[in-house]
């Protein structure tokens, strides 16, 4: 059988999306379930009314970092940092984290110590404990896999599904800087600064998370981990909307475009496409503000009628829209 048949065969052929979807149609509900599996986090109901929210992220070393790239402590850091981004998303606060970390044998104790050390200093700033997991050996790769507890009035939590036309779109902050670093470093090319450090150690806006929560406007809510482009589909068709964006109104930062050899527009679709930013993306109903929103959010769009996502430039022209993001079970992967 040809690579081409087996792939016919194969997860590939399932892909990410389709291998979620699958997973869906498995899962049981029970009563306390607010929210299963296509948001980020789940929502279970506790028995006082409030939200019990749950995440898990997955990082596997050659797919999401390189320890050649970076060191032990941002890697523990980015570890417990994606996944306070999706308790950020839902308009929580993180509480508790387990870790289940898989490695070689021979892994030195010294990167076991930074990376903990990272982790850790994440932790200690978000009030977040470190109440289990497990640890099993491995050949390779090293494998770090951490779910966390959040929690929420249950009025307060925010899903993909609430948008509605004529609410605004905005954005927490900047965007593309982690994706360009990895564009730089993957090509052995020199990398700014300030772009390796949105790579190496993201901020969860977890401030602004639970300001949006608290936000009666705050209609829709989700993180950014995979590129607006590939991210705001989803939340578009959770909610059953279109989406229109005004790209010349995405931000992007000074360092990308200086990375950019001082073309804004290259900038502007690493800002488009680009993933690991974790920023939140919001929905809201529209006040008076013109180019910024609830928690300091930067408007780029407006939620229509319809389905899918339309990229207009700032007279209205049609753009093409960004890539599709990084499948990990997809072509190429």
């Amino acid at each position: 059988m040809s690579d081409p048949d087996r792939r016919l065969d194969s997860l590939a052929r399932l892909g990410e999306e389709g291998l979620i979807q699958r997973l869906r149609g498995l899962a049981t509900r029970r009563p306390d379930v607010v929210q299963g599996i296509g948001d980020d986090c789940a929502v279970i109901r506790e028995a006082d009314g409030s939200a019990l929210l749950v995440t898990t992220d997955a990082l596997v070393e050659g797919v999401h970092f390189r320890r050649d790239w970076s060191p032990a402590s941002a890697i523990g850091h980015k570890a417990l940092a994606v996944n306070l981004s999706d308790v950020a998303a839902m308009g929580g606060q993180p509480v508790a984290a387990f870790l289940a970390f898989s490695a070689p044998a021979d892994l030195p104790l010294e990167w076991v110590e930074a990376f903990l050390e990272g982790l850790e200093a994440l932790a200690r700033a978000a009030g977040v404990d470190l109440l289990g997991g497990d640890t099993t050996g491995s050949p390779g790769p090293l494998a770090l896999c951490l779910t966390v507890l959040g929690r929420a009035p249950i009025e307060n939590v925010k899903y993909r599904s609430g948008a509605r036309p004529g609410d605004l779109v905005g954005v927490t902050g900047p965007l593309g800087d982690a994706a360009r670093a990895v564009d730089l470093l993957g090509r052995g090319l020199s990398c700014p600064e300030p772009l390796r450090r949105r790579l190496e150690w993201p901020q969860p806006r977890l401030e602004a998370g639970l300001s949006l929560g608290a936000e009666p406007r705050c209609s829709a809510l989700m993180d950014l981990s995979d590129g607006l482009g590939t991210d705001l589909p989803r939340l578009a068709r959770a909610s059953g909307v279109g989406v229109q964006i005004d790209v010349e109104r995405v931000p992007f930062s000074a360092d990308l475009v200086a990375a950019c050899g001082g073309d804004r527009a290259v900038a502007l679709g690493w800002a488009l496409r680009g993933g690991d930013d974790y920023e939140l993306l919001a929905t809201w109903t529209p006040g008076q503000e013109a180019a910024s929103g609830p928690a300091g959010l930067t408007v780029i769009g407006r939620v229509t009628e319809g389905q899918g996502v339309t990229w207009r430039d700032g007279e209205g022209g049609a753009v093409a829209p960004p890539p599709a993001g990084f499948d990990h079970f997809g072509a190429g992967a």
